[in-house]
């Protein structure tokens, strides 16, 4: 079987062989450059402390045909080509196969949706949507309301949440354009995608996601959806 070319993309512009993004009291992080080519990217902890590490493996060619995912818990070995139809993923997670031919996969709602002119989602059940300048600023029901905010580029930066229990805000973390994370107002972390290689200078393919209960190692389709999330602590698999 003819390996798969896996043509990547480092979403950030590196001018030096080790490139460092400090997170301030969140850690950082640490990518490590080869001949251009993005060889590790390591995880510190606020007390520069290695938590993870995650490896890229180049053909001749300089293509992506393997990665090492972070925690030790093995190894991600691409095979076949878009040309041949296919693209396969083998890891002691198991083996997923995609084909250009496969369809988006549907699922049954039992909720109405009620979309305006312009397709914007107004009211799901029994939840309405309000829009500003076509950005999300509110979701509320009778129990529930939900607030937005936006900085003046556009990003959303916080958002507030009122119900019948009080008050609780989130804060939003960015990497360029990029959404990688959240904090609460007390400036604890909620969740952390942790930027890696990708194929679309829009999208974020992380090679890990931090929350407050673990730290996942996320394993993509070629439609860029996790399909699986594999816990470093115990190796346990959500699908």
């Amino acid at each position: 079987m003819k390996r798969f070319l896996l043509f990547l993309l480092f979403p950030f512009y590196l001018v030096s062989q080790e490139h460092i993004i400090d997170l301030y009291e969140f850690g950082k992080i640490i990518y490590q450059l080869e001949d251009g080519l993005c060889q590790k990217i390591i995880r510190l902890s606020p007390s520069d402390e290695v938590k993870y590490e995650h490896q890229y493996h180049y053909d001749r060619n300089k293509k992506v045909v393997s990665e090492s995912l972070i925690g030790n818990l093995g190894t991600i070995e691409y095979f076949g080509s878009q040309e041949e139809g296919f693209i396969s993923a083998v890891s002691p997670y198991g083996t997923e196969t995609w084909s250009n031919k496969d369809q988006c996969r549907f699922k049954e709602v039992d909720v109405s949706r009620i979309y305006d002119e312009e397709g914007r989602l107004i009211q799901k059940g029994s939840y309405h949507y309000a829009y500003e300048d076509q950005k999300l600023v509110s979701v509320f029901s009778d129990s529930l309301e939900v607030l937005f905010a936006y900085d003046n580029e556009g990003k959303k930066i916080a958002k507030k949440t009122i119900s019948e229990s009080g008050e609780e805000k989130e804060y939003y973390i960015f990497l360029g354009n990029h959404e990688i994370g959240s904090f609460s107002e007390e400036g604890n972390l909620q969740w952390l995608r942790i930027p890696g290689l990708t194929l679309h200078p829009d999208m974020v393919r992380a090679i890990a996601i931090e929350t407050k209960d673990a730290i996942y190692a996320p394993i993509y389709d070629m439609r860029w959806n996790i399909v699986k999330l594999i816990n470093i602590e115990d190796g346990t698999v959500l699908e």
